[in-house]
């Protein structure tokens, strides 16, 4: 899990944010 933000990497949902 990431805290809210734009992330590189997907999520564990396959989606980045």
């Amino acid at each position: 899990m990431y805290p809210q933000g734009r992330h590189p990497t997907p999520l564990q949902s396959g989606q980045p944010f």
